[in-house]
């Protein structure tokens, strides 16, 4: 239990607003190289599946964080 509340502290200390900044612009760039990939001339569909899953990996952490600090 004490490891637990200890990486809460953590996370809550280090869930400051440029990390949310970060994360919100690395899924919204994610997803435009995405959408890049998809449309190309010769689309390019492993890369667009690389890039949308690093969006969905932000996503997921900022929603993480939100949920970190909504408790």
């Amino acid at each position: 239990m004490a490891a637990q509340s200890t990486r809460v502290h953590t996370v809550r200390a280090t869930a400051t607003s440029p990390d949310l900044v970060k994360l919100h612009m690395q899924a919204v760039n994610s997803l435009e190289r995405c959408k890049s990939m998809l449309l190309a001339s010769e689309p390019m569909y492993l890369f667009a599946q690389q890039d949308l899953e690093a969006a969905q990996q932000a996503i997921a952490a900022l929603q993480a964080l939100q949920n970190v600090t909504a408790h």
